[in-house]
């Protein structure tokens, strides 16, 4: 009878040892998991694993991380017929790709 009871606690002394956090834990895998979350970039814009940061999926526009929106750039503005392109303010310039 005395060692049922004393099996018994060392048996439930052990499950609450290992429910104890461990302060030497291996983080691997919480890395490996943070590594592959993908930075939210709008409906504009996709991540680009090479480049490490959204690109917008309309070409010449530039993705403002702030806003998660694509605009055109300060000297450009959406074409009226177009507004997946992005034509210049000045009549006279041309458009100049980067």
């Amino acid at each position: 009878m005395l060692l049922k009871h004393f099996l018994l606690g060392a048996l439930l002394a052990l499950g609450s040892v290992t429910a104890l956090p461990n302060p030497e834990a291996d983080l691997h895998d919480v890395e490996a998991r943070d590594n592959q979350r993908r930075p939210r970039c709008g409906k504009d814009a996709d991540f680009d694993r090479m480049k490490n940061k959204c690109i917008c999926k309309d070409e010449g526009k530039e993705f403002h991380p702030e806003h998660k929106i694509c605009r055109c750039p300060e000297d450009q503005m959406e074409d009226r017929h177009d507004p997946h392109k992005c034509v210049c303010k000045d009549k006279d310039k041309e458009l100049m790709m980067r």
